[in-house]
């Protein structure tokens, strides 16, 4: 994809050097007109153009193709924590008191060297308002 934009860049350059070299040999020797060397111009250029976004087309659809693919593997991944069957609810009153409390909490993937996150103790009270 890295080179293919200075070679496409060169061909539309080397086609646009070629049709002025030729049309200005035929507009020296009045059998062709500026305006028909413009237009010549603009459509090989809209041409050349739309050949250059087909081949980009043809960079980008394998590797939306390899990305759906990582996606559809990440989104078919079954979890390795189960939730239980029976989980316990509490029910507070709306003024109760209640507090959030880890001690001593660390995680760390399976089959990993290091904790992502570990801290010694995190409070979080009803009250206190961490972010807005």
């Amino acid at each position: 994809m890295s080179i293919m934009m200075p070679i496409m860049t060169l061909v539309l350059s080397l086609t646009n050097v070629g049709i002025i070299m030729i049309g200005a040999n035929l507009i020296a020797n009045k059998t062709m007109e500026v305006g028909n060397l413009i237009a010549f111009m603009t459509y090989a250029s809209q041409i050349l153009f739309s050949f250059m976004q087909l081949t980009m087309l043809f960079v980008v659809i394998p590797r939306a193709s390899a990305s759906a693919a990582r996606i559809n593997a990440v989104l078919h991944t079954k979890p390795s924590i189960a939730d239980p069957e029976k989980s316990e609810t509490k029910t507070f009153a709306a003024d109760a008191p209640v507090s959030l409390n880890f001690d001593k909490v660390t995680f760390k993937y399976k089959n990993a060297e290091n904790s992502v996150f570990s801290f010694t103790k995190f409070i979080k009270n009803s009250k206190l308002t961490i972010s807005k």
